[in-house]
């Protein structure tokens, strides 16, 4: 993208909805952690709720950027609907990125 087309991002607060419970992980392999840290860097707030193993755990990524844990129960869904409600009034997000349009896309739209 050029950057004459680049609008500015850091006063955007962005709400992510992910499977990737790499995201959890301090010591995680991969380039998951450096990329969201990378991407948090150009916005205001960057924070992601996470579907996987990992339950009611968080990791900071950044000083502006949190990823939580829901866990992958049954229940995960209800757990996140409730964080995300709570984060979106504290955060006011402008926007909220799914991974997919199934159980991410519903937990988004809700």
């Amino acid at each position: 993208m050029c950057p004459n087309n680049m609008s500015n991002l850091s006063d955007k607060s962005i709400l992510m909805i992910s499977f990737d419970a790499g995201l959890l992980k301090v010591g995680s392999s991969g380039d998951v952690l450096f990329r969201h840290r990378e991407y948090a860097k150009n916005l205001k707030r960057l924070d992601i709720i996470v579907f996987g193993w990992a339950d009611n755990s968080s990791n900071a990524l950044a000083d502006n950027c949190l990823a939580y844990g829901v866990g992958n129960k049954l229940s995960s869904l209800w757990r996140a609907w409730i964080l995300a409600k709570k984060l979106m009034r504290k955060n006011n997000y402008d926007l909220v990125d799914t991974q997919d349009p199934h159980l991410t896309g519903l937990l988004g739209w809700l």
